[in-house]
């Protein structure tokens, strides 16, 4: 009785024994094979949404690449038209310079003769200057001198004003002005018999600091004879100085590097602007 006993525990032990590992082994296999169907769905999904962003990169991809290719050709377009039109005003600056330039030597070489001749004397011996008798020396001026030191071509000057800039028409404005004046000073001490130098005057001197600063001003008023011969190389000096940047070309580049750099950062916005316009709008 006791071996039946002990033959049915150890049968029904050993049932349980091996149903939990078949249980065990089932379970395994089930939990195995629900890891490697969710592994398999969710790599499908992996792959496709990798499809899907490959091409959709692919496309905007292309995209950019097309708006880049139409940026660069707008840029291309206004920089070569920065350029092309730099190089017809550098034709105008030039002549302008030129013809300004010759317009001064006609203030020059117009000038009265006596004009020079009383910058060689100082301004003690101006009393004598309607007194004496200089062999035959012509003492006065008529408006003849005025008409050629203005020039005839006195209007083509007047047409390259736009184009040399405000300091070098500056320089020649005064430059004539003044000839003038000497002009004007000498013939209405003429006609009173005391000659009143020009650089004393007061229109005169109110030109004179618009075009010389402290140190040459000092020179000027140290001279005692020669004032027109140094202001005419004092302002001659300074126009060739100035029109130096227009004739070597200087001036012309840094205005082409800044108008392209205004038309690059003008073009940049309104493509950052249409592009950001495209993007946010469905395509």
């Amino acid at each position: 009785m006791n071996e039946l006993g002990a033959s049915i525990l150890s049968s029904v032990a050993s049932s349980v024994v091996l149903a939990g590992i078949i249980l065990f082994i089932v379970k395994h296999w089930y939990m195995v094979r629900l890891k490697e169907g969710v592994k398999f769905e969710y790599d499908k999904k992996i792959e496709k949404i990798k499809a899907e962003l490959s091409a959709s990169n692919l496309k905007l991809v292309e995209y950019y690449k097309s708006e880049l290719a139409s940026y660069s050709s707008v840029l291309g377009a206004a920089h070569k038209a920065v350029g092309e039109s730099s190089l017809v005003l550098q034709q105008k600056r030039l002549c302008g310079v030129e013809v300004l330039w010759k317009a001064m030597l006609t203030v020059r070489n117009n000038t009265p003769v006596v004009l020079m001749f009383v910058d060689t004397m100082p301004e003690s011996d101006f009393e004598k200057i309607f007194r004496h008798d200089f062999s035959g020396f012509d003492t006065s001026i008529d408006a003849r001198y005025v008409v050629a030191m203005c020039g005839v071509g006195s209007v083509v000057v007047e047409e390259v004003r736009p184009f040399v800039g405000d300091y070098l028409w500056h320089l020649y404005s005064c430059y004539l002005t003044l000839h003038l004046a000497a002009v004007s000073l000498y013939t209405t001490g003429k006609g009173r018999g005391v000659l009143s130098p020009w650089y004393r005057d007061a229109g005169c001197l109110q030109i004179m600091s618009a075009i010389v600063d402290e140190k040459e001003k000092v020179t000027f008023d140290s001279l005692e004879i020669g004032h027109l011969t140094w202001v005419r190389t004092v302002i001659e000096n300074k126009f060739l100085k100035s029109a130096d940047r227009i004739l070597s070309g200087k001036e012309l580049g840094d205005f082409t590097v800044q108008e392209s750099l205004r038309a690059t950062e003008t073009i940049r916005e309104w493509y950052q602007q249409t592009l950001m316009n495209k993007l946010s709008s469905p395509r």
